[in-house]
């Protein structure tokens, strides 16, 4: 049976589509990949940072305290409490074009890192 030049391309455009879908597949189980991996190392990253702030603020609990058991806390609770109600009326007080411009720079970096 001869192959009309129409079924030929019938064919080739039926491969083609075969293997652009094949491409769009791994492409995206590469940046699942990638996605996965950032969120592993953020989260990484986080119990790192907060594992040392925990021990930090412990030890300067205990280094201020001196001879009182809770002064100390409760001196490193205070500046802890100023320093989160300063970033919130911070983050309140920026202007919305500085947040903007934050947030896309964020967002550069992420795609960056994801779709590379």
């Amino acid at each position: 049976m001869k192959i009309t030049p129409l079924e030929k391309l019938f064919e080739e455009i039926q491969d083609y589509f075969k293997i652009q879908t094949e491409l769009l597949e791994i492409s995206a189980k590469e940046k699942v990949v990638k996605a996965t991996i950032l969120l592993i190392y953020f989260i990484a990253l986080t119990v790192i940072s907060s594992t040392f702030f925990l021990m930090f603020s412990m030890g300067l609990a205990f280094l201020l305290s001196n001879d009182d058991d809770y002064r100390g806390f409760f001196l490193l609770s205070l500046i802890q409490v100023i320093l989160f109600i300063s970033v919130v009326l911070l983050k309140r007080y920026l202007p919305v074009k500085l947040k903007n411009h934050i947030k896309t720079q964020i967002l550069e970096v992420i795609d960056n890192i994801i779709f590379d």
